[in-house]
């Protein structure tokens, strides 16, 4: 049983003390969360940079 982590990968405790792989898509959904939230803040800016005006 291979229990090394491979490089640059997440890892989160598994049974029998082996690191378990966080799947790519895990990491995409939160690469997706983040743009959505950089998009409303930049969005809510320019609402409130019409409304001031």
């Amino acid at each position: 049983m291979n229990c090394g982590s491979a490089g640059g990968e997440a890892t989160f405790a598994g049974l029998g003390g082996c690191a378990v792989h966080a799947p790519l898509s895990r990491s995409r959904a939160m690469n997706g969360i983040i743009y959505l939230v950089g998009l409303v803040v930049v969005i809510m800016a320019i609402l409130s940079f019409f409304g001031l005006r």
